[in-house]
């Protein structure tokens, strides 16, 4: 049977609905509306993708998914109505101007990762934050930090990102904007990505979960790898699957199963985009916030520079993954919500693994129903933290009770380089 509050949400909708039908303003084209594709046009998109970077064409947009796929192509599509926010996406942009042999590859990112925020639903309002000014992009605004200082008085390279972090908040507190954005400027967040985020955030928020993209990239040889899935790490696998059925899904459930199938809808997911995906390592040089996320980040240790931390340029990024509330374990991502790393990694000696790894436990999770669903992991402890300390105490650097979870920053700390 459907839960009593799961059929009263869609009589309310379809009140809704109604009441729009008489007479209350209503635009054609929703731009709160959103589609999935199916799992066959991903494949289809990822194939593109790859023969893209292959043949190493100028112009990848429509590979990365900077625009979304016209709606008559989307087989058995989908469109859920998202709850309205009020203004833009607020999107902050770090990036380094300098000499280095790669700097043409690293601007043209940045002017891609840009061109891509723009596509996104609800519009974003961008700021570049650089040592000096960077010639053409798009950006909205440019914020230059000449010398930048991780602490007053204390100038280091590597503070870039937490002089973006300051200016995110600074921007925050004098606008008006709907979903928050950080990102390094090599990389690449779709209008795709950003939509299905958007779709899920705030009930995977309601369950104590964080739902963040996986940095993925496209090599010269076509190979499709997790980014932060290093075999360096000595991970035997880059993380397990879990399902979730939102309120939408259990909905289109009913219609798709009998009464004989209650078990089935409470206990299994019945489609690919019901699975997603736990990182071991959930870094993805970015992160992506709805307004009660911001909320906590802004009084969260985890938004301010700490003496302690053994990765500076790296915990800026990690957004609230290292707060208290949170954690790794409470971390999830979804096989359609990937961010683009556009820069070849500098240390060839680091590799990563495959995507393939993932999409077959995804597929095991599907077909065999092995996999925790997410209101049984929101039951985990989150384990790596002996406590929950006050903003005064917090060191955004630890303090395990396992041995595997006590080698996580301390294996990426060793590599001394994340990409």
């Amino acid at each position: 049977m459907v839960p009593w509050f799961v059929m009263s949400f869609f009589l309310l909708s379809q009140a809704v609905d109604r009441d729009a039908d008489l007479g209350f303003a209503r635009r054609e084209n929703d731009e709160h509306c959103f589609h999935h594709p199916p799992t066959s046009l991903l494949q289809q998109r990822r194939s593109a993708e790859r023969a893209a970077f292959h043949e190493w064409v100028p112009d990848v947009s429509e590979a990365l998914g900077l625009t979304s796929p016209p709606h008559d192509s989307l087989v058995e599509s989908r469109s859920v109505h998202v709850a309205k926010t009020a203004g833009p996406s607020l999107v902050i942009f770090s990036f380094w101007v300098d000499s280095d042999a790669r700097f043409a590859l690293k601007l043209s990112s940045l002017i891609k990762a840009v061109q891509a925020v723009r596509g996104w639903q609800g519009g974003a309002y961008v700021v570049v934050v650089s040592n000096e000014q960077v010639p053409g992009v798009e950006a909205d605004e440019q914020v230059v930090r000449p010398s930048p200082e991780c602490v007053a008085g204390e100038p280091g390279d590597l503070c870039m990102p937490w002089e973006a972090i300051r200016v995110l908040k600074d921007y925050a507190s004098r606008g008006s904007y709907s979903q928050y954005a950080y990102f390094e400027g090599d990389i690449l967040c779709s209008a795709a990505t950003f939509d299905f985020w958007r779709l899920h955030v705030d009930e995977f928020h309601m369950h104590g979960f964080l739902l963040l993209p996986h940095r993925r990239q496209l090599l010269e040889d076509g190979s499709d790898v997790m980014v932060d899935c290093l075999y360096q790490l000595n991970y035997p696998e880059c993380g397990s699957a879990l399902w979730y059925k939102s309120s939408s899904s259990l909905l289109e459930d009913s219609n798709k199963y009998s009464n004989e199938d209650d078990n089935l809808l409470e206990d299994c997911p019945s489609d690919r985009t019901q699975v997603y995906f736990q990182l071991r390592n959930p870094y993805t040089a970015g992160f992506l916030m709805n307004q009660a996320q911001f909320d906590e980040y802004l009084v969260s240790a985890a938004s301010e520079y700490n003496e302690n931390m053994s990765l500076v340029r790296e915990m800026a990024a990690f957004g609230l993954v290292w707060d208290a509330k949170y954690g790794p374990q409470k971390v999830a991502t979804h096989a359609e919500m990937p961010v683009w790393h556009l820069v070849p990694l500098t240390d060839t000696s680091l590799t990563s693994h495959p995507t393939a790894e993932m999409d077959s436990l995804l597929d095991l999770c599907l077909h065999t129903c092995s996999c925790p669903s997410l209101q049984n992991a929101s039951l985990v402890t989150v384990s790596n933290l002996t406590s929950q300390p006050t903003s005064e105490d917090f060191l955004l650097m630890p303090h395990p009770t396992s041995e595997e979870d006590d080698s996580l920053l301390h294996r990426m700390a060793s590599l001394r380089h994340l990409p």
